[in-house]
Formats: C-alpha cells, structure tokens, sequence
C-alpha cells in the first residue's frame, strides 16, 4: 500500500477492489500517534504531508459513509431548501446548524427584489441560532443546493461573507465548526473547521491601532 501511494507500484488489494486511500493499512486512527517503531499504517510524513487534521477536506463518496449525525444534519438541510424563497435566481439553497445542545437550526436564501437586501441561507440558519440560543455553541453546519434551471452536479461552498460569519462564531466559541457541503450525486466533503475554507480571514484584532 506505501509503495502504491508513494510511487505508483501495484498494489495486490486493488484485485479485490480495495482502494488504496481507502484502506484500513492506509488510514490512521486519531486515537494513535503512529509512532510505535513497526507501524505499518502509512504516516501523513510518507508522502511529505502535513498531519491528517490540517490536510484539507475529507470527502465521502456515498451519505452510507457518513455518521447518522451527519446524515441526519444532511436531511435537514436539504428539507430547509426546499422552502427556499428564490423567485429571481431560481436557486435553492438550504443550511442545518447543529448546536452544543442538541438543537437543529434551518435557514434558506431568502431574495429580494432589491438583490442586495437578500440573505444567504448559512448566515440565515447561523443568525437564527446565536439570536434564539446565544449560549449554545455551533457544532457544526450542513449545506445543501438546487436549482430549477440546471442540474447542481457540484457541492456548493458558502459565499465569503458567509465563511468571514462562520469563522467568527467558530472564534468566539472557541471551538472548530464542521462544514458539510452536500451534493445532488451523494459526494459529501467535510471541512473540520471555517479557518479551511477562509485562510486569509479578518478579526477584531485588526480593527484596532497599535
């Protein structure tokens, strides 16, 4: 499995339909620090990685693969969506907030025929959980979209305003917020936390003089 990873040799568990990315000889736990002096799970270091946690998103290819939590959180965006209020572009999108106490939040796009009065569904849902539970953390965020005019054949990523939202709740909260872009095909991809998916991010801190 390391050769076939690290330089392109066959791999015999690929006869039994066995992907390489996904195999248990290739996958760490995060209960194990793979320093044990035989390991042979194959370490992010192998192939010149940084650790697991900080190496971008982790894609499930199937709703199967992901936890109940998860799907759950899935399902209940994707029932937000469809009372999405998107008479102009026609585009539905539909976010589930999952809370430190259990609670499940939905928002919508909600559109205006002044376009700039409008409001994404991330920040509807994220907005309608500090406002109604402000001492609740966000665990976690779903995502899902649609349109009436085209087939949505990629998983749609929130908007830069929403993400600059979402890192500062994960800021103050002290804590990471999963992200969880939802496709039509069943691809799901996780972000384990906002600072992923906004790098170059703005703070109070920078709001004030030296």
């Amino acid at each position: 499995t390391h050769n076939y990873l690290r330089e392109g040799k066959y791999c015999y568990k690929s006869a039994y339909g066995i992907q390489s990315h996904r195999c248990i000889q290739a996958t760490p736990t995060l209960l194990c620090n793979h320093q044990c002096l035989f390991c042979w799970r194959l370490q992010e270091k192998d192939l010149g990685l940084p650790p697991i946690w900080q190496a971008g998103p982790i894609v499930f290819d199937s709703p199967e693969e992901l936890q109940a939590k998860d799907r759950l959180l899935i399902e209940k965006a994707t029932e937000a969506m469809q009372n999405a209020y998107s008479p102009y572009s026609r585009f539905k999108v539909g976010a589930a907030v999952l809370l430190t106490n259990g609670t499940i939040v939905l928002g919508n796009n909600q559109e205006n025929v002044a376009y700039p009065s409008g409001l994404c569904a991330e920040r509807v849902a994220v907005f309608a959980a500090s406002a109604n539970y402000p001492k609740e953390k966000i665990l976690a965020i779903a995502i899902v979209a649609s349109s009436e005019e085209f087939e949505v054949k990629s998983n749609i990523s929130p908007c830069g305003s929403c993400r600059q939202v979402i890192l500062e709740y994960e800021k103050i909260a002290a804590q990471n917020i999963r992200i969880l872009l939802a496709g039509a095909a069943g691809k799901t991809i996780v972000f384990e936390k906002a600072a992923d998916l906004l790098p170059l991010s703005f703070f109070e801190e920078q709001l004030k003089k030296d």
